[in-house]
């Protein structure tokens, strides 16, 4: 009966990993509006097909489009190069990022296809500072014309998974955990030296996802009132006969600090007895009045 218990969780595990990559519908990068250097590639029609077509001359081209898909989401592509790669020659699919310029971007999530390694490599971007999350298998590049299918899915709660296909199906490269942020941006660098500048080919380029929602609560900081930052400027204890004011006692407060003050729990202790202060945001040199409870009428003209 154990083993029959054991068998059933495991196919309801797979079918819940399935449904998770089911997910992902449609294609949010339809005929996307690329930006940058956009001379120097050829577009096909739609622009999820193209091709560099730079000067004859070292460079980096880079260009971007408007994307948010980051949760639940999934990046598909297949490159073509025409010469073995190199750290001189490679490409980088920022596959979301929080600015329009990689050297920019404070938060980010990327795909190295090439360099030394002649691997497919995932590397993420958090306050500015890069890090490697999969290295990928090294090698699986070193030829004279290197193409491959890339797809990379990230669920929510941060699990994503880089694989590869070379030509006999998908297989991963590897799993990482990447913590949610804002994207705004897709982009592509082809990065190559003089006699590479027209070997780049991207085809059949495919998003799908949705935006970062933050479902963290904020954490609240806590605060230590300082001292006599909240003062008594005014007693009227005998309010008879009354000048010009209600006949009514107040206590005057005054915020002589330079930071907002809630005055919740705070207390006021008189001979009578204690007050116990409701919520208010007393905010630097405002004053407030304390009266009795049931005598607001009388000072309505304020």
């Amino acid at each position: 009966m154990l083993k029959v218990f054991i068998l059933f969780l495991i196919s309801c595990l797979n079918l819940e990993g399935q449904s998770n990559y089911d997910v992902c519908h449609g294609n949010v990068l339809s005929a996307p509006e690329w930006h940058g250097e956009t001379d120097f590639y050829l577009f096909e029609e739609g622009n999820q097909s193209f091709r560099l077509d730079a000067p004859a001359e070292a460079g980096a081209s880079w260009i971007y489009t408007k994307l948010d898909a980051v949760e639940d989401a999934r990046w598909e592509l297949r490159f073509s190069f025409g010469f073995n790669p190199s750290s001189s020659n490679y490409a980088q699919v920022w596959l979301a990022m929080d600015a329009p310029s990689r050297d920019e971007a404070q938060n980010g999530l990327y795909l190295v296809i090439g360099s030394t390694a002649d691997n497919i490599s995932l590397w993420k971007v958090k306050d500015g500072k890069k890090e490697l999350l999969i290295a990928g298998v090294e090698k699986i590049l070193d030829n004279s014309a290197p193409s491959a299918a890339i797809r990379v899915t990230r669920f929510k709660g941060g699990e994503t998974i880089l694989e590869t296909d070379l030509g006999e199906g998908y297989r991963e490269e590897g799993r990482a955990r990447v913590e949610g942020f804002e994207s705004q941006y897709f982009g592509v660098a082809s990065v190559y030296t003089a006699t590479r500048s027209k070997l780049f080919w991207y085809e059949n380029l495919s998003v799908c996802g949705e935006a970062f929602t933050d479902t963290l609560p904020p954490e609240p900081l806590p605060y230590q009132a300082k001292l006599n930052a909240v003062v008594v400027t005014e007693v009227m204890a005998d309010p008879s006969p009354a000048v010009g004011l209600p006949a009514t006692e107040y206590i005057e407060l005054f915020n002589r600090g330079d930071e907002v003050v809630n005055l919740a729990g705070c207390r006021v202790e008189t001979s009578s007895g204690s007050i116990t202060l409701g919520k208010y945001l007393l905010f630097p040199g405002e004053y407030i009045l304390v009266i009795p409870q049931g005598k607001g009428a009388d000072w309505g003209f304020i």
